[in-house]
């Protein structure tokens, strides 16, 4: 299978996903903690509102591969949201280890699902914790990784380890507010030198930028402004209703859930294509578009 990633915007060849089944019956009002879902799926109207997720990208010329033709039944809930559990770099397979109980079987089933068509390039173990929602790809040189709720200090510690090789030639580490479960809730790419973010989430403590030279330290709105980057500014309400989880097709042509009229309109202003989706199933596992995607090649 090719393989690679180093954008969150350049053009998408191939993804994976899951569509939700039976493991969603899981969810009872006394899992939903365990799960972390927000409420109970109703499991045929959520199959409904995937499978149109996944017909649009189909119909933009996406193939969309799906964990069913790797794996088994999947019995655990949360795989609806692959970004989570495993990340394509140009190298092979990121396989993370969750905080989150409920999901810590998951990247074990990723890894033996995808090793023998995509290599195992890095796995984060224990005392380490990194998710997949909080690495973005900003550009063949360099990612962001944010640290916080979700993913700890020595899962980054790993994961700068791991691209020792200089790989990638720059990682940005970014601290995150306590209520931001990931990066990818405050902060994405939506088109060249354009970006959603949340700042009061990035902006609690300096971000430290790794290079070959040594390590620099700024605020990470200062770094990306040095990147030329154009700001849409959400709201915190936005962001709890995952107005920044924003998944690219290509540059400038976006899937947003429907609901975020207000950061829809201002993309649009900056001729950015929204393709808006349903997502009042989607949404109750606590996840968004972005989510639900795991790139495996973009040009």
């Amino acid at each position: 299978m090719k393989f690679g990633i180093s954008s969150e915007i350049e053009k998408l060849h191939t993804v994976l996903m899951h569509r939700p089944g039976e493991e969603i019956k899981k969810i009872t009002s006394r899992t939903l903690d365990h799960y972390k879902f927000r409420t109970i799926p109703d499991l045929p109207c959520l199959q409904q509102e995937f499978d149109d997720f996944a017909k649009i990208l189909q119909k933009e010329g996406v193939n969309v591969v799906f964990f069913k033709d790797f794996h088994g039944e999947i019995k655990y809930p949360n795989m609806l949201y692959t970004r989570d559990i495993v990340s394509v770099s140009n190298q092979g397979l990121i396989i993370m280890n969750m905080a989150v109980e409920g999901r810590a079987s998951e990247p074990f089933i990723a890894k033996e699902a995808l090793k023998k068509h995509i290599p195992v390039y890095m796995e984060i173990s224990e005392p380490g914790k990194l998710e997949g929602g909080d690495i973005l790809y900003i550009d063949n040189k360099t990612v962001a990784v944010g640290y916080g709720p979700r993913s700890n200090h020595e899962g980054l510690q790993q994961f700068i380890q791991g691209f020792q090789d200089r790989a990638i030639e720059e990682i940005v580490c970014i601290p995150l507010a306590d209520y931001r479960v990931h990066l990818d809730g405050a902060f994405m790419i939506v088109d060249n030198g354009i970006c959603v973010i949340h700042e009061p989430s990035l902006s609690v403590k300096e971000v430290s930028i790794i290079k070959r030279d040594g390590i620099r330290r700024t605020y990470f709105t200062n770094y990306l402004r040095e990147k030329g980057f154009e700001f849409v500014s959400v709201s915190r309400e936005e962001t709890k209703a995952f107005g920044p989880n924003i998944f690219a097709i290509e540059p400038g042509k976006v899937i947003s859930y429907e609901w975020n009229t207000r950061i829809i309109y201002e993309l649009e202003k900056r001729n950015i294509e929204v393709i808006p989706i349903k997502g009042t199933e989607l949404v109750k596992g606590g996840g968004g578009p972005h989510c639900m995607t795991c790139p495996i090649l973009r040009e």
